[in-house]
């Protein structure tokens, strides 16, 4: 019969959901992981940045460049043009923070007997530099920024409203404030709940 046991991972491999391998594995193709699926959730769901329209990249997918070559190499290389680099810029070192998790998100150390480099750093939009070595310290990053907090309050409020909000209205902006200062999931949830966003329908536009 089968049974289920619990199982703890090495503190320098899992951190929060994040590298959950269930997460891990839904962005990433049947063979390789994908480093710009992986890139374009955290800009876009975690940091609320648009990651841009990709429109007709013209160049070959990552996972059918040279198979010799590591699956960070092989997405540099179909990203390197000019016009790719204006979007991967940004989502590529935010998603090559995950190579050492496989298509499936089981942990590795080598890629194509190399040696996986999870280093990077980017910009977010407002202004903060995250400088990483892997999914883990990523993690610990991101729970760090600023930014990535607004954006979890605004998450938090578009599901209470059932609008997209701006991420500029007052109401917002005092909510974002004070998760900030009290860094409490549950205070966030109690005073979205009786803020004017849903006591008034302010993030659908009502009066």
């Amino acid at each position: 019969s089968l049974e289920l046991v619990p199982v703890r991972f090495p503190e320098h491999q899992r951190a929060g959901v994040l590298t959950m391998p269930g997460v891990l594995a839904i962005r990433a193709h049947s063979v390789h992981p994908s480093p710009i699926l992986r890139g374009v959730f955290v800009q876009r769901d975690l940091a609320c940045e648009d990651p841009g329209d990709p429109g007709d990249a013209g160049t070959p997918a990552p996972e059918v460049i040279d198979p010799e070559m590591t699956n960070r190499a092989r997405t540099e290389a179909a990203t390197a043009g000019t016009q790719c680099m204006s979007c991967h810029q940004q989502i590529n070192p935010l998603g090559f923070a995950f190579e050492n998790y496989d298509a499936l998100g089981r942990w590795r150390l080598t890629d194509n007997g190399e040696a996986v480099d999870a280093t990077g750093q980017v910009t977010l939009t407002g202004g903060e530099t995250l400088s990483f070595a892997g999914g883990v310290d990523l993690a610990h990053s991101l729970a760090k920024s600023v930014q990535v907090k607004n954006c979890y309050v605004r998450k938090w409020a578009q599901v209470a409203t059932g609008s997209t909000l701006s991420g500029d209205e007052p109401a917002l902006q005092a909510l974002a404030q004070d998760f900030e200062a009290h860094d409490s999931v549950r205070d966030l949830l109690i005073e979205l709940a009786a803020s004017d966003l849903v006591r008034f329908g302010l993030g659908r536009g009502q009066p």
